[in-house]
């Protein structure tokens, strides 16, 4: 297995736990008051937009030849690390 492999492998792993939880927290948010059901589908939609966006730079990074992915792992791994503050963020919210 190439390094790329190995990268979106992981990548995609822990976006499925995520959408996991996420799928929770939105089962969670409906049990809430109105205000706070509003507070938490923002945050869940927020979370979700940028897991979309994560999405598209993985399958940039498919497409891409062995060589040219090195150009765009680094701006992956800035997004990943963006995303994974913002669900820490979510799940600050929901405990």
């Amino acid at each position: 297995m190439s390094k790329r492999e190995e990268f979106l492998d992981q990548m995609e792993s822990q976006l499925n736990v995520w959408r996991a939880q996420i799928s929770r927290f939105d089962a969670r948010a409906e049990k809430e008051t109105e205000a706070r059901r509003e507070e938490m589908k923002k945050k869940i939609g927020n979370l979700q937009n940028q897991i979309n966006e994560f999405e598209d730079r993985m399958e940039a990074i498919k497409k891409t030849n062995q060589e040219a992915w090195e150009d765009l792992k680094e701006g992956a791994e800035k997004a990943w690390s963006k995303l994974s503050k913002s669900f820490s963020s979510l799940v600050s919210t929901f405990y």
